[in-house]
């Protein structure tokens, strides 16, 4: 499983990792796959969404290291993958 403390370093404003209350708090996604992504970062338990969160952090962390990458989007980018592999739609 990948080491997921090393996502949350997006941020291009403060180094380190963002607070998990921080990007909860800026997430738009529906409260039960928040709930899960929680659990999923906190190892609270085992979840039936962790390959769709490994698979979201792989992907995010590919665009993170591209030339293209803006810091503050990163955040968004996890956040719509996540959503379209948890429930296989995003919201606009």
């Amino acid at each position: 499983m990948p080491d997921y403390q090393a996502a949350s370093s997006f941020s291009s404003n403060q180094p380190g990792p963002i607070p998990i209350s921080d990007l909860i708090e800026r997430c738009t996604m529906e409260d039960h796959i928040a709930e899960e992504l929680v659990t999923l970062i906190k190892k609270q338990k085992k979840s039936e969404y962790e390959e769709a969160f490994e698979r979201a952090f792989e992907l995010t962390k590919a665009y993170a290291g591209s030339a293209n990458a803006q810091a503050s989007t990163i955040p968004f980018v996890f956040e719509k993958l996540f959503e379209l592999f948890v429930t296989g739609k995003t919201k606009s």
